[in-house]
């Protein structure tokens, strides 16, 4: 076992279980493959470039590197289907450990004003790529024997379902991400949750606003009838005393004619 798998088994999966509250610990997102690429633009012109640039994939992997060919025609390119375009190396278990360890604590820090990687290089779905413009940042690499300067990228993938959790991840290996962009990404993150919450909070006001008007129409509506319930009631009223009147005066005519 390597020294950052035995660092993610001890330190890593508790961490992270405690910052994203796993209620199972195969939930802890983990690292699957490492993908290392070194283009060769002018590999269809001259094998002996891509031969050498493989050399050196393989020494600083400890993998044999394979020659890539690419998939299809780019007239824009001048590519042709089945062209040699470079070399690359997957990554997996010790080999992935031991590379991503070496690229952290000796290749990295040996990048010309390295300032640090930027957390946003992430694809949306927990996988991570950055850029080195020199092969020569690894000490396997002799710089004597050197043909040409060429630069690679890398690919962390994971099984982490968010770029926060891969970022995490990352993150207790001790990746070198720089501070200003994490700060300022959540920020930006708290900034959107913010006006989302006020979007949300605009749309329950103005349907509050639109069933109490709903409400004042519906009782306006029914104003008017019990208004003219009782202009009925009344009328009926009074046409009884009316008709009671007459009733009372023939009474008292006849008590006077006796």
């Amino acid at each position: 076992m390597t020294r950052l798998s035995e660092h993610y088994e001890s330190t890593v999966k508790s961490a992270m279980i405690e910052e994203f509250g796993y209620e199972n610990p195969m939930q802890v997102p983990k690292l699957e493959k490492i993908v290392v690429n070194m283009g060769v633009g002018e590999g269809a012109d001259d094998k002996k470039k891509v031969i050498a640039a493989a050399g050196e994939l393989s020494l600083i992997t400890g993998q044999k590197a394979i020659i890539t060919k690419a998939k299809k025609s780019i007239a824009a390119f001048k590519l042709r289907d089945g062209m040699t375009v470079g070399c690359k190396v997957t990554l997996r278990n010790d080999r992935m450990y031991e590379f991503l360890d070496r690229l952290i604590t000796i290749a990295l820090p040996r990048v010309r004003d390295f300032r640090g990687v930027s957390p946003r290089s992430f694809d949306g779905a927990g996988n991570f790529a950055l850029g080195l413009k020199e092969q020569i940042v690894f000490p396997e690499v002799d710089y004597d024997k050197v043909d040409q300067i060429r630069g690679m990228d890398v690919v962390i993938c994971t099984s982490a379902k968010t770029d926060d959790e891969a970022r995490a991840l990352l993150k207790g290996f001790d990746m070198p991400f720089t501070g200003k962009d994490i700060e300022k990404e959540k920020e930006a993150e708290a900034a959107r949750r913010a006006e989302q919450e006020a979007e949300k909070q605009a749309a329950r006001d103005a349907m509050q606003e639109v069933e109490a008007a709903d409400k004042e129409a519906s009782d306006k509506d029914d104003q008017p009838t019990a208004e003219a319930s009782q202009d009925v009631t009344g009328g009926q009223a009074e046409e009884g005393d009316k008709e009671e009147a007459p009733k009372e005066d023939a009474s008292k005519g006849e008590s006077s004619d006796g």
